[in-house]
């Protein structure tokens, strides 16, 4: 930024250097920051991906469909498919990493196929979603269930977005931590 600053354009320094240098950085993350590096055109659409998304969120408050975002962006919902595994491959997962569903979902147990499965996973949740307190399973029903953003979750309940998003973490780590060790302890 200092040597192509050029003063006699009448700019000033910091607003040609803050973009400039935000620049590089970027530019330095796309291009050195993948373990395996995908082609270009996946990695814009990841980034065009990200930004949809976020945007069809919040129009339909819930999670849109890959078939959603692909219309929202004029791509092939395959090409939405390949963008986010691409991304993905930002961050490398040892090969010493156990294989669980969390790395690998094709490897997940359909529960129509088990409906044994079926059961022990409703049991356990159950269970679970027993200790918390009433305001946690509220929270929870309003976000899961009705698909409230935390922003209306937070008028509803009186707090803060930032509280219910706190809550919302704090109880879904509790029930993960008890679902885990109802399944280890079954195992």
């Amino acid at each position: 930024a200092v040597r192509r600053y050029r003063p006699a354009l009448g700019q000033s320094f910091a607003g040609f250097a803050a973009p400039t240098i935000s620049g590089e950085i970027k530019r330095h993350f796309r291009d050195t920051g993948w373990m395996v590096r995908p082609p270009r055109r996946l990695q814009e659409l990841g980034a065009r991906l990200r930004d949809a998304e976020k945007d069809l969120e919040q129009q339909l408050h819930r999670r849109p469909t890959p078939l959603e975002i692909a219309t929202a962006l004029g791509v092939e919902e395959t090409q939405v498919r390949a963008a986010r595994e691409a991304s993905s491959s930002f961050h490398a997962v040892s090969l010493d990493t156990p294989v669980t569903t969390e790395h690998r979902p094709d490897l997940a147990v359909d529960s129509a196929d088990d409906p044994f499965a079926a059961l022990d996973e409703t049991e356990w949740l159950s269970a679970a979603l027993r200790d918390l307190g009433e305001r946690e399973r509220t929270v929870l029903r309003l976000r899961f269930v009705e698909s409230l953003t935390q922003s209306e979750i937070a008028e509803h309940i009186g707090v803060s977005q930032m509280q219910v998003s706190r809550i919302i973490r704090a109880t879904l780590s509790r029930l993960r931590s008890r679902l885990e060790a109802s399944m280890g302890d079954a195992a």
